[in-house]
């Protein structure tokens, strides 16, 4: 019997051993001849655990493993990127999370200077000013 292979995108990966595929389907209208396009989701087990959100895979049918899983993941397309979140650490974007001190307890990171209203008006009368010179330019 000739297993049916689909290709689609990992929505979740949340389960252990298992991943949520949504599948986009294409199918022409018999009457009307316009494509139709549907989504479906499908859940596939990863024994490995190797796929992860964003992935493009490719999922094979096999025996049911559960009422609703009867599908297995047979390869990785595409990876996703993957971000371990240490790009962030001196930026803003690290500010107000809880930082644990060596050694010590867990204490909050103090938020960088905030934005007034007085840097916003001189960076707006700069684009102004660019702006004009840009057009005297011309």
């Amino acid at each position: 019997m000739v297993r049916k292979q689909l290709v689609g995108l990992v929505t979740s990966d949340k389960m252990d051993k298992t991943i949520n595929v949504a599948v986009r389907l294409e199918r022409m209208h018999p009457k009307y001849g316009i494509r139709l396009r549907d989504t479906r989701k499908y859940m596939a087990h990863d024994e490995e655990q190797v796929a992860r959100v964003g992935d493009l895979v490719r999922i094979e049918e096999g025996r049911k493993r559960s009422k609703n899983k009867a599908f297995e993941l047979r390869e990785v397309l595409r990876a996703a990127p993957r971000f371990d979140g240490s790009q962030f650490e001196n930026t803003p974007f690290a500010a107000g999370r809880l930082v644990q001190p060596p050694g010590g307890a867990a204490k909050e990171q103090e938020a960088p200077d905030a934005v007034t209203p007085d840097m916003i008006a001189a960076a707006t009368q700069r684009l102004k000013a660019g702006m004009l010179e840009a057009e005297a330019g011309d």
